[in-house]
């Protein structure tokens, strides 16, 4: 379940708006997407644009040469702005938060409690390191923001905000497919919002071109589901549906061209797993007699994705889903461990079924 928190995009839209943001913010988390907006948003408000190539300043990590991190963000923030509000010193890279980079880690965990009121030092990864201390020095002098996944309804405004900014009509049956198909929502998937944004804009390709030059454009369906179709989410209930059905000849093609395009058969497995857990559980309560709408708000789905899984539970028996799941599970350790490779384990999984 998303936790009801305010999402960290909206406090630090909050504290950019009332000039509350400290001099020393680490940004962090799985979308990018947001932690780059943020940066943005942070430069276009306290950097004159004519001069952002002087008073704003991009430090990689891994691009230093002949000099330490710790020397050259401390250089950096220690330089006075020239025509803009605050020189913004923006620090790419995860070594310091995740790993053990000794005496610069610990220099710049030091320094961060003397940044000149004049900077804005910027730490933007993707992932930190709790127990490491320079994430803990951060928070004590400034501010950490997670930018995990967006809320259902904050998912829709922001694949909304873009259709409507391109004069196109979205059904509210049509944003219910985007917003679930795309695998958004499922703890294996990496899907984010640069992927949404990406396939949103194919999506507007693809309506545009459907219609004439004084016609309004609408995002249908078809155009939905032939843009996302392509997710390994929906690759692998395409996948189950075919094993379920005792179509081995298609489900080996199928992981073929999964495993091409996307070459991840661990996701793949852990997307399986998910899935036919689902499936079990509908099994038990459709045995257990309980109303299909029942079910699906006991297990908080949308009616088109429980009738997607329905069809499997009615196939299989209880005994049956928990075996395979039990088989499934052993499958899942072997990889793991690296007792066996991702394709094999797929291809037994295939066979047992």
């Amino acid at each position: 379940m998303w936790q009801q928190k305010e999402h960290a995009y909206r406090r630090i839209q909050s504290e950019l708006s009332s000039g509350k943001l400290p001099s020393v913010v680490l940004l962090y988390g799985r979308e990018q997407y947001l932690v780059d907006w943020a940066i943005e948003r942070t430069i276009s408000l306290y950097i004159n644009p004519v001069a952002k190539t002087m008073d704003c300043t991009f430090i990689d990590e891994d691009d230093l040469q002949d000099q330490s991190l710790s020397d050259a963000v401390i250089a950096a923030s220690e330089t006075l702005p020239l025509f803009s509000e605050k020189r913004v010193v923006v620090v790419r890279g995860s070594k310091v938060f995740t790993g053990d980079t000794g005496r610069d880690a610990e220099k710049i965990a030091e320094y961060i409690s003397d940044v000149p009121d004049t900077t804005l030092l910027i730490f933007r990864t993707d992932e930190i390191n709790a127990k490491k201390k320079l994430p803990a020095a951060v928070a004590k002098v400034g501010r950490l923001y997670e930018f995990d996944g967006l809320p259902r309804e904050d998912l829709a405004a922001f694949v909304s905000k873009r259709f409507k900014a391109q004069n196109l009509d979205v059904p509210n049956s049509v944003m219910r497919i985007i917003i679930e198909e795309t695998g958004y929502f499922n703890r294996e998937s990496d899907y984010n919002l640069y992927a949404l944004n990406n396939d949103v804009t194919k999506m507007i390709a693809l309506a545009k071109a459907d219609v004439g030059a004084n016609a309004r454009a609408v995002v249908t369906e078809e155009i939905a589901k032939q843009t996302i179709e392509g997710d390994v989410e929906s690759s692998a209930i395409d996948f189950i549906n075919h094993l379920c059905s005792g179509e081995k000849n298609k489900a080996f093609k199928l992981l073929n061209n999964i495993l091409d395009e996307d070459n991840d058969a661990y996701r793949l497995i852990g997307l399986m797993v998910s899935q036919f857990e689902l499936i079990l559980v509908i099994r038990e309560l459709q045995d257990a007699k309980v109303i299909p709408s029942v079910i699906q708000s006991k297990l908080g789905l949308q009616k088109w994705r429980y009738d997607k899984l329905r069809p499997f539970a009615e196939k299989m028996s209880r005994e049956k889903l928990r075996n395979l799941l039990i088989k499934i599970y052993e499958i899942d350790r072997n990889i793991k461990t690296g007792n066996i490779s991702g394709r094999i384990a797929m291809e037994m999984i295939i066979a047992e079924v």
